[in-house]
């Protein structure tokens, strides 16, 4: 089994200095500046990458957000004429005072010309949409507002499909009542390789509704999070998978071991419409028949609060309480029920999570099955909160 020790130099630097995590709500403090000039940078968005946390810095470049929970944060500091600047942070048991930011002046002219869609930009813009937001219901009720502010590009020879943001893109999503702005950095489709990636910095807003829109979205909000990766790893610090059981509070959660060879008679061209067989799947899998316990593949890091999944094999992760009604097809075995099945592999020794259930590097772990299908549609912000979460929280110590 691999250990700890390899972990990036840097991040234990980072970590050793940071205080014990707690509960409390914390503020984050800070300015920033021309970094030729040193002049303070007014009306720049300041903001935790995929939060509801974001501020503008005021005529001086000062600039605080409010209401931030421990854990590890991207924070962006974006403003038109200006390099996008981002740096990883970790909030622990006190406010933070950052020292100066200074972010990087691009010169951009202002007379911009832009280009009118084409037909090809337009066909390019609907392959986009369905891979970014995904094929849901969800997704139905989502809109992208300014589609012109996309960069897209297909090469034929890679068979890929490339897109960027020329700041921020904004997308209303009506199923779960938030506006989503997504600084969207790199985005590719690559359809020979059956693979999808995209790196991006997002803020979330609520959407203004009604007392009965507001109850829809808070009902949606909770589908998502049930079942999903945050809420797994969520469930794995708490010690609230199947195996220990609580009948106050079921998760529904089993990891089975599963051990992946290369499939020698898989074909690309299956697509599952009518049904699946073996060949359509890339990999051969061999389970084993016993439900794996937290302690096989989670461990606790020497910092409070920062925590890692540490297993040689990959982890195949069903919710028992969820059907999986054909969106999401995956090999199943032992006669198992159509439950939400992921599979989890690590591409490092070793995956860091934080205590808000979110990956320090989303890369560490790559998704088939459930969690590859949840997209930008599905995506909650890292300091969403269930209804048992909001109730429990006056009753948290440090």
């Amino acid at each position: 089994m691999h250990y700890l020790n390899p972990i990036r130099r840097y991040w234990l630097f980072v970590l050793f200095y940071l205080p014990a995590l707690s509960s409390a709500q914390l503020t984050i403090t800070g300015k920033v500046e021309n970094m030729t000039t040193t002049k303070p940078v007014a009306y720049a968005s300041v903001f935790l990458s995929n939060s509801t946390i974001g501020n503008q810095t005021d005529t001086s470049g000062n600039f605080t957000l409010y209401n931030v929970k421990p854990g590890k944060y991207d924070l962006v500091v974006s403003i038109i004429g200006y390099e996008t600047y981002q740096q990883t942070i970790l909030v622990g048991s006190t406010n933070l005072q950052l020292p100066p930011i200074n972010i990087l002046s691009t010169a951009i002219p202002l007379n911009v010309v832009r280009i009118k869609p084409d037909n090809k930009w337009f066909r390019l813009y609907q392959d986009f949409k369905a891979d970014f937001l995904g094929t849901s219901e969800y997704a139905k009720q989502c809109k992208i507002m300014d589609p012109d502010s996309l960069d897209l590009d297909y090469d034929p020879n890679a068979r890929q499909l490339t897109a960027r943001s020329r700041g921020f893109l904004v997308i209303e999503n009506k199923a779960l009542g938030y506006r989503v702005k997504y600084l969207l950095e790199r985005f590719v489709r690559d359809y020979r390789g059956k693979s999808l990636s995209y790196k991006g910095y997002t803020i979330f807003e609520d959407l203004a509704g009604t007392p009965a829109e507001k109850l829809v979205w808070a009902k949606n909000r909770l589908d998502c999070y049930l079942g999903s990766s945050m809420h797994f790893f969520r469930s794995v610090i708490k010690g609230q998978l199947d195996t220990d059981y609580n009948k106050m509070n079921p998760t529904g959660f089993q990891v089975y071991k599963v051990v992946r060879r290369l499939n020698p008679g898989y074909h690309e061209s299956g697509n599952f419409a009518d049904g699946y067989s073996n060949a359509d799947f890339k990999y051969n899998m061999r389970f084993t028949d016993t439900v794996l316990n937290r302690t096989d593949f989670y461990q606790e890091t020497n910092i409070k609060g920062i925590y890692a999944i540490v297993y040689p094999f990959s982890l195949y992760i069903i919710y028992k309480d969820k059907l999986d009604f054909g969106r999401a097809p995956i090999y199943k075995d032992y006669g198992m029920a159509n439950w939400q099945t992921s599979l989890a592999d690590l591409s490092q020794p070793y995956a860091l999570f934080d205590s808000n259930g979110v990956l320090v590097d989303p890369t560490s772990l790559t998704y088939m099955g459930y969690w590859a299908t949840c997209r930008v549609a599905e995506l909650l912000p890292v300091d969403y909160e269930t209804p048992q979460d909001k109730q429990e929280a006056p009753q948290s110590k440090k």
